[in-house]
């Protein structure tokens, strides 16, 4: 029962140093979902641009046209929905977006039915370089993009991403199955919505010339 127990040991000493020993590049391959976008900085404008929107007391005769009512707490609620509106396209965003990174170096980004292929590297423990990866990306001007990986483990990838000033989190987690269905899904909505707008700026011109001819 004594070498059971001290072979039991050693073996899970074995798995925590097996363990210890992984770096960010071993972890980091596969694929990858969009889990969502955190953005401090655009979370802090949309709350002034709330607390802007509640100070409004008139309604000119362009606000009124443009929204199509005069009623103040209408507009408040019409504005404040489009202030919101963002959180809801970060959403879809994350959910549409997926990343593969490769053992040869090669990372492939999925945005929808789109693609795009740039070459990985880990430099320092913790800065994950993106550089182009075709000569045709090089002449067009690609720069390589830098993100910094917060953390990274069971199956979840935390990325701070340098934006001038400001900065943004992405946050990754295992890629599965529903992933792709979900975007699919977004994607058909989407093309729907396009449409349904199509049609009616189809529409409206059609009764422009309609009351120009009469």
């Amino acid at each position: 029962m004594k070498l059971k127990n001290n072979l039991l040991f050693v073996a899970g000493c074995g798995l925590l140093l097996l363990a210890s020993c992984q770096n960010s590049k071993d972890q980091i391959i596969g694929k990858w979902q969009v889990d969502s976008f955190e953005s401090p900085a655009a979370d802090s404008m949309a709350q002034v641009r709330i607390k802007a929107i509640d100070t409004i007391t008139t309604v000119d005769s362009a606000m009124a046209a443009f929204m199509n009512t005069y009623n103040l707490d209408s507009i408040k609620s019409i504005l404040k929905s489009h202030v919101n509106d963002y959180k809801e396209q970060q959403k879809d965003m994350a959910a549409m977006t997926s990343l593969a990174f490769f053992k040869d170096s090669i990372a492939v980004f999925y945005s929808g039915p789109q693609s795009d292929t740039s070459k990985w590297a880990i430099v320092d423990k913790n800065k994950l370089v993106l550089s182009p990866y075709t000569q045709a990306q090089r002449q067009a001007g690609a720069k390589a993009d830098t993100a910094i990986i917060e953390s990274i483990g069971n199956g979840k990838v935390r990325l701070k991403i340098n934006q001038g000033k400001n900065f943004m989190y992405t946050n990754l987690r295992t890629f599965t199955k529903d992933d792709s269905i979900k975007a699919n899904e977004i994607l058909n909505k989407q093309q729907q919505m396009m449409q349904e707008q199509i049609q009616k700026m189809q529409q409206m011109q059609q009764a422009q010339a309609a009351n120009k001819q009469s």
